[in-house]
């Protein structure tokens, strides 16, 4: 009775197991359902334009720039007459004179040299700024002359008042013969036309 009693109870417990067994099987792989679930997100390229789920996802559209102002030549005038930079600011040079200067920075060159008297009146109800000024040089056609900070240059700074006079010399490195022939052009940060003088 013993022996059937301890065979009985053995039968059941392997009974229970083989269930539980099947049981298990039955259900759902460890992380099969959930990772079935999951649904793909966008990345960060998906985001920056790119695709997302199969579909293409326009650009995102900034601001539009603001439209520049047209810069434009004004007529070229002979040197010692003046030219308009801004209504009410003239701007003048004076008799160009050919140097030899002294390299005074690094990278800069010592030799033959055109010295270029600039003034400026300005005859308008507003300040008028100096910082903002660009003088060029060129010779022999189209050849630019290279600015230096040699003696005796000395370009205009500072803000120009109404009803004053501000003088300024520019020195270009240029070869001697071409000294009095120079194609000069001045702009202003506050103006969109150049001025153009030549002798």
């Amino acid at each position: 009775m013993l022996y059937s009693s301890r065979r009985r109870s053995a039968l059941i417990l392997l009974t229970a197991l083989v269930v539980a067994g099947c049981s298990n099987s039955d259900a759902d792989p460890a992380g099969t359902k959930a990772k079935a679930e999951v649904t793909p997100s966008a990345t960060a390229s998906d985001a920056a334009g790119g695709q997302s789920d199969g579909e293409l996802v326009p650009p995102v559209d900034g601001p539009s720039p603001e439209p520049s102002v047209a810069v434009s030549l004004a007529p070229s005038v002979k040197v010692g007459k003046p030219s308009d930079i801004l209504p009410g600011v003239r701007v003048s040079v004076g008799t160009v004179k050919p140097v030899t200067v002294k390299a005074q920075l690094p990278g800069e060159l010592a030799g033959p040299a055109a010295a270029v008297p600039v003034q400026i009146r300005n005859g308008s109800k507003k300040a008028f700024s100096l910082d903002g000024l660009a003088v060029t040089a060129a010779y022999n056609g189209d050849t630019p002359g290279t600015d230096t900070s040699a003696a005796p240059a000395k370009p205009m700074e500072g803000s120009l008042k109404p009803g004053k006079t501000a003088k300024g010399t520019y020195v270009f490195m240029v070869p001697r013969k071409y000294a009095g022939s120079l194609h000069l052009e001045i702009s202003s940060d506050q103006s969109p036309t150049i001025v153009q003088f030549n002798r």
